[in-house]
């Protein structure tokens, strides 16, 4: 069996990788799903990238963390946030992604998501999400917005 290092080097480079993905994660009832490749992501990082929501659904009913942090402190609701997939954004909050998480640049997962061009139809519905779960953040994230 590949490790899972290999297989996210090799995942990700695919175009179809979700695909690949369903017939891993079939064969492969012992695999680490907080496993990380060579710059701290995970495959729920990859799903949160891409928007796949059901492969990350099952990665986290097998236990992966909704908060693992990349080497620069991104976690996967990060890239949810920053690539406008906010069902994606729905998915981790409701499983206890941390919406109050800071990188190392000191910014938060809504500071992306305010950042998503005003055209992006996902961008009021993620400032909701976090508006309904964290609504201290967001008066915080808006008022430094506005000054």
């Amino acid at each position: 069996m590949k490790k899972t290092t290999d297989v996210l080097t090799w995942l990700k480079g695919s175009p179809t990788w979700p695909l690949y993905f369903h017939e891993f994660r079939q064969n492969s009832a012992e695999t680490d799903v907080n496993e990380t490749d060579g710059s701290g992501l995970t495959l729920l990082h990859y799903f949160a990238e891409s928007g796949e929501a059901g492969c990350a659904q099952d990665w986290i009913s097998r236990g992966a963390s909704v908060d693992a942090a990349d080497d620069a402190g991104n976690t996967p609701l990060f890239f949810a946030c920053c690539y406008g997939h906010a069902d994606m954004v729905s998915l981790l909050l409701k499983n206890g992604a941390n919406p109050s998480a800071k990188n190392r640049e000191g910014l938060t997962a809504l500071d992306y998501a305010m950042h998503l061009d005003e055209s992006n139809k996902n961008r009021e519905v993620i400032i909701d999400l976090f508006r309904d779960c964290s609504p201290e953040l967001c008066l915080s994230a808006y008022c430094t917005e506005v000054s």
